[in-house]
């Protein structure tokens, strides 16, 4: 069974969502996202992440049912998008997603995939080849799994993707991702499957 994640960042916060299944539909839930300042700790970053992914919310299908969830979704997220306008002060929905960049995390049979994606304008993207994706062993420390995160975000591509990642990385950007996760934990290589390119 696969569970899913998407972990989105401006210049101001980190969104992470979590998912509802319903057969082989995901629809957002607010049950299983959060929103924090940017630049958190890895090992807070990580130990979100790992919320937001166990327990998965599976629900039994029927096209009724899909569709209420997918109603559910589009308020939730409306609700989101209030919320970060009175907390930040952003003036119109399109400037929450102002550069805001995106990877998707994938769980199945105790491996993580966290795939970057090309930002091509506000609330939208496109997926990258898999060749960029940085896969794990999972569960994973908390604070490696932040950083492979992390680092998955100078990936990322499309207007703005510079400015966040100089955000996440304000005392520079890492060459690679194996030395940013030895800088964290020297026994990173027990976990890590594929570095991806």
């Amino acid at each position: 069974m696969e569970n899913k994640a998407t972990v989105r960042c401006n210049y101001n916060i980190v969104w992470i969502e979590g998912f509802k299944k319903c057969a082989l539909s995901y629809t957002y839930t607010k049950e299983k996202s959060c929103i924090i300042n940017l630049n958190p700790e890895n090992c807070v970053l990580g130990g979100i992440i790992d919320k937001v992914l166990s327990n998965i919310i599976e629900i039994d299908y029927s096209k009724e049912m899909v569709d209420e969830l997918i109603r559910e979704a589009q308020f939730d997220i409306s609700e989101q998008e209030k919320y970060l306008q009175r907390t930040y002060g952003y003036k119109k929905v399109n400037d929450i997603y102002s550069g805001m960049m995106s990877c998707s995390i994938y769980l199945s049979d105790n491996q993580l995939r966290v795939s970057p994606w090309k930002r091509r304008g506000p609330g939208a993207w496109d997926g990258m080849d898999k060749e960029h994706d940085i896969i794990t062993r999972f569960p994973i420390p908390d604070e490696l799994l932040g950083a492979a995160i992390r680092f998955a975000f100078t990936r990322c591509l499309g207007s703005g993707a510079i400015k966040v990642v100089k955000l996440l990385f304000p005392t520079g950007i890492p060459e690679s991702l194996d030395e940013y996760l030895a800088s964290v934990n020297p026994n990173y290589k027990n976990w890590l499957i594929s570095a991806g390119e």
